[in-house]
């Protein structure tokens, strides 16, 4: 739930995990990829080859889940 709320808001993720520059990019796109797998709905979970092409594409090309803990 926290790291949903900050990427809502548009935090980054960077000083509660403890990275900093490209690696802050890799973990908001490991962090909302994440988001993705845990939804409550079975329909609104992607499909593995999915999350292999969310991992593989640039950080523009995704977007935010539904909040997962409403």
């Amino acid at each position: 739930m926290w790291a949903y709320d900050k990427l809502v808001r548009g935090e980054d993720l960077e000083e509660a995990v403890e990275v900093g520059g490209s690696d802050g990019e890799i973990a908001k796109k490991l962090a909302i990829v994440a988001l993705w797998c845990v939804q409550c709905n079975p329909t609104n979970r992607p499909c593995m080859s999915r999350v292999i092409n969310m991992l593989e594409s640039d950080m523009q090309s995704l977007s935010m889940p539904p909040n997962p803990f409403t």
